[in-house]
């Protein structure tokens, strides 16, 4: 089994881990920060592939990003439409309850001018 040197550097190019000769193992890193963070075997990837992968990781994340705009609008627009219909549902009540206050108003005042003999 032969050995491989891990090295991991942050989008600012500081190397933030590395271990020579390792053959076997774990590995965990937890940072605080959120960076884009390449982890390489040195010996296998040359520095183009590094970049690619580099890319492939942040089109990956556009897509992803996209995709999710691409939900949330349609929860947006299904949410617009419902209270476009519950104002429109409101407003047509409260058209008729205005005709209706006005056509009482209308009825009560002619019935009290009557009764004071203002009218006929």
């Amino acid at each position: 089994m032969g050995t491989i040197r891990l090295t991991i550097t942050d989008s600012a190019g500081h190397i933030l881990y590395a271990k020579e000769d390792a053959t076997k193992g774990k590995f965990a890193f937890t940072t605080e920060d959120y960076d884009m963070f390449e982890i390489a075997k040195v010996e296998k990837l040359k520095p183009l592939e590094v970049e690619l992968r580099r890319l492939e990781d942040l089109s990956e994340s556009i897509v992803n990003d996209f995709a999710y705009m691409k939900k949330r609008e349609e929860e947006m627009r299904d949410t617009n439409e419902s209270t476009n219909t519950r104002v429109l549902y409101f407003s047509i009540f409260s058209m008729f309850c205005l005709i209706g206050l006005a056509t009482w108003q209308v009825f009560y005042l002619r019935r009290f001018f009557k009764a004071k003999k203002l009218i006929e």
